[in-house]
């Protein structure tokens, strides 16, 4: 805000002025050889421009931090919105080495999301 009445206050300054006390060349339009109001005019002409680009800058901006990819999962430090994905996922070669058989630990994995499916429908039906 302090900008924009910046803005508008000095083109209605140098459109306002005699000029005096300015080198020839210090207003871009009146060096070119038109008028102090022409100069004031192309100000606030700048200052349009500038919050359009501004604008539509902040628009875009907003709409791209909507989309859904840029959404934080509604719930934190719980594995329900993505444990189904760890069964399917879990490449056999992370447990190659390990104590624990693959077809095994699937099986547990199995087991565990089966228990969380109960218990999410039968916190589904409590409410």
């Amino acid at each position: 805000m302090p900008g924009i009445f910046a803005a508008i206050v000095s083109a209605i300054a140098i459109a306002g002025s005699s000029g005096k006390g300015f080198p020839d060349d210090y207003f871009p339009t009146v060096a070119a050889g038109g008028t102090l109001g022409e100069q004031g005019a192309n100000q606030i002409l700048a200052l349009i421009v500038t919050l359009g680009i501004s604008i539509v800058g902040g628009m875009t901006g907003g709409f791209l931090a909507s989309l859904d990819i840029f959404q934080p999962v509604h719930t934190l430090f719980s594995d329900m919105d993505h444990f189904e994905d760890c069964v399917e996922k879990m490449p056999a070669e992370y447990l190659v080495g390990m104590d624990e058989d693959y077809d095994e630990t699937k099986a547990t994995f199995e087991d565990v999301k089966t228990a969380l499916v109960l218990r999410r429908a039968l916190y589904s039906s409590d409410n």
